[in-house]
């Protein structure tokens, strides 16, 4: 995770805090500044407010990232080994359903959000 910036904030990207009760990273909304120059931060899980965080446990949230897959059924030939093949581009799809070794599709086309590593 990335420290934290007090301007990517302002501009709304993602916020995190460590709570030691949880001994875990939770989403923080910025809510502004004080009339003390203190940053002020809502919890997201149950709407707490805080101000005057000591910044080392402030983070930048990491991004997410929407990925698109489909999950192939492949057969091999030779020795009826059965094996799991993904597919994340749609152009794809033609050339894995054309292999000899596909059998048929575990699912429609789903959607993830995985957070990316920065």
């Amino acid at each position: 995770m990335k420290p934290f910036d007090l301007e990517a904030a302002k501009r709304g990207e993602p916020v995190v805090m460590f709570f030691r009760g949880t001994s875990a990273w939770e989403p923080v909304h910025f809510v502004g500044m004080d009339s003390h120059g203190q940053c002020v931060f809502q919890r997201k899980k149950e709407g707490s407010l805080f101000a005057g965080m000591d910044p080392s446990i402030l983070r930048m949230a990491p991004k997410t990232v929407t990925v698109r897959y489909r999950v192939a059924i492949m057969r091999n030939k030779q020795n009826g080994y059965i094996y799991p093949e993904a597919v994340s581009n749609g152009e794809m799809t033609e050339e894995i359903s054309n292999l000899p070794d596909f059998f048929k599709w575990a699912c429609d086309w789903q959607t993830a959000e995985i957070q990316g590593g920065e």
